[in-house]
């Protein structure tokens, strides 16, 4: 699996170009024999296996593979060949997790308790999971699990959420237009900085009401960008960033408290907004069944096993995948202090401690064997 993911990291591909990569993989698959398609997605592969048990029930398994614009910063023999492409997500890691599980539960397809799908999913970064979603993907499997290095957690360990794993996120743009006039007689025009100041302002005074207390929440503007001259009352102020929620009710409630706030904003300058919000990812929230059995499996592998019960704020694309379908999404430690790879997602230095890929195989191999059908 270290080989695996060392290739992978000095090729890394971005979003949905992914040639090499999806070279590498069918490489593999057709090494263990196993069979597969393109059909769900575009440039993602999903194989399965003990097809004719698909009445016990069908366990699917996700890697992403797609790696990120950034420029790599690293001294080691595997780091990126490519210039500004980097695998600073972990995909890589993911990928070899699951080709590492298909070469041992090839040889031993008879304790294997049920079908086995092989999700190889695209664009991670940009929306896979939609179009796989949209080809029906749902369909190959009535449960689903994944897993995500984090380097916070040391390698040898893994972190469960029960609820809630990885928050709901979308991203908004929010444009305030008035009058522009000169400086010298701002009374005459409707300043659209002043608008988005005060929007600004208000949106970082937020709190949630009482019904939704218990329920983390980021509502954040990170770029703002208004006015052409510097003796000139700008006409335009655009606000963009980012909301996040613990849940999707939250989701929905800070959308609408944002669209509110906005137009109180505008109608009190007498100018006018533009709100435009992105489609949902939604909130990555585990079954606590599925929860129940990957703890106990992890724990049969020696694995130092933590159960979370706050979410993450980042957000990931496998709950579009999973849809409404029971599934399970772990952190798996891949940090090490003491050799310094502590680097967090998507930094230029970002590596983590190949340990980990055992530790991850070995507790998705011992959750798929203690599975009993659906």
């Amino acid at each position: 699996m270290i080989q695996l993911r060392r290739s992978l990291h000095q090729y890394p591909e971005v979003a949905f170009d992914l040639p090499r990569t999806l070279a590498l993989v069918r490489t593999e698959l057709d090494k263990a024999g196993i069979p597969y398609t393109d059909k769900y997605g575009k440039s993602s592969l999903v194989a399965s296996i003990n097809d004719q048990m698909r009445d016990q029930g069908s366990l699917a398994l996700r890697a992403d593979m797609d790696a990120l614009d950034l420029k790599e910063n690293s001294t080691t023999s595997y780091r990126s060949m490519i210039e500004g492409h980097m695998h600073a997500c972990g995909h890589d890691a993911h990928t070899a997790i699951l080709l590492g599980v298909i070469r041992a539960l090839s040889k031993n397809r008879h304790a294997v308790p049920c079908r086995v799908v092989f999700i190889f999913q695209a664009a991670e970064e940009a929306g896979g999971a939609t179009h796989m979603a949209g080809d029906g993907i749902a369909g190959e499997f009535d449960r689903i699990a994944g897993c995500h290095v984090f380097n916070e957690l040391e390698a040898g360990s893994i972190a469960i959420h029960r609820g809630t794993a990885f928050a709901a996120c979308r991203t908004f743009s929010l444009t305030f237009s008035g009058k522009a006039v000169h400086a010298a007689t701002p009374e005459k025009g409707i300043d659209a900085i002043r608008m988005g100041v005060e929007a600004y302002n208000q949106i970082e005074q937020l709190t949630q009401p009482n019904s939704l207390d218990c329920d983390p929440f980021i509502l954040r503007v990170c770029t703002i960008e208004g006015g052409q001259q510097t003796n000139l009352i700008a006409e335009r102020c655009t606000l963009k960033g980012t909301i996040r929620a613990g849940s999707d009710t939250t989701m929905y409630w800070l959308s609408q408290h944002l669209d509110h706030l906005s137009a109180a904003v505008a109608a009190k300058a007498q100018g006018i907004y533009a709100l435009n919000l992105s489609g949902v990812c939604p909130a990555v929230v585990n079954d606590n069944h599925l929860v129940d059995s990957l703890y106990t499996a992890a724990q049969k592998t020696g694995a130092q096993v933590q159960i979370r019960h706050q979410p993450l704020m980042l957000s990931e694309d496998f709950s579009i995948l999973k849809g409404n379908k029971p599934g399970v999404f772990f952190l798996l430690g891949t940090g090490n202090q003491k050799q310094g790879l502590t680097a967090p997602l998507h930094s230029a230095s970002f590596d983590i401690d190949e340990r980990a890929l055992l530790t991850g195989a070995r507790t998705l191999i011992q959750f798929i064997c203690d599975q009993s059908g659906s």
